[in-house]
């Protein structure tokens, strides 16, 4: 071990190499929210030595200003976005719902014209080769009617 801080007894820069010699492991806790701030504790264990205390890091006045700045702005945005969704949460949804209702009644006027379509052709080919492209096939040998369409296919 002397060896060792001896040889590190200067050390210029932090290398990936002395890190993994040093550094017996660190734990990183989960977040925890106070006052509206995300904090994260970290502790740091080293080989023959164990756990080992940062000193705090102590702010200047106008750091300390800085830093409540943030905070206060970032506890605005909060309060901000949170009364923006509850304000247009309806709205959304409604826009949301609306597209859905549109999307639908366009498949139902497209399958109506396809219907229609299908229904005055006069090539029996021809409407087999449209009904298997929609991955159906009329076991009948002849056409059904509008009628017998509607009701065992449609509306």
């Amino acid at each position: 071990m002397w060896c060792q801080l001896f040889l590190y007894h200067i050390i210029q820069e932090l290398t990936p190499t002395i890190v993994n010699e040093f550094v017996d492991r660190v734990m990183v806790h989960k977040i925890e929210k106070t006052d509206g701030d995300r904090v994260q504790e970290i502790e740091i264990f080293l080989n023959y030595i164990g756990r080992v205390e940062l000193p705090a890091l102590e702010l200047s006045e106008e750091e300390m200003e800085v830093e409540e700045k943030k905070r206060k702005r970032r506890q605005y945005r909060r309060e901000y976005q949170k009364a923006y969704r509850e304000k247009h949460r309806p709205e959304i949804r409604r826009v949301i719902e609306s597209a859905k209702e549109a999307d639908r009644k366009k498949q139902i006027t497209e399958a109506e014209i396809s219907t229609d379509v299908l229904l005055h052709t006069d090539s029996t080919e021809q409407v087999a080769t449209m009904v298997a492209g929609k991955n159906k096939v009329f076991i009948e040998g002849s056409l059904p009617t509008k009628e017998e369409v509607k009701t065992n296919y449609g509306r």
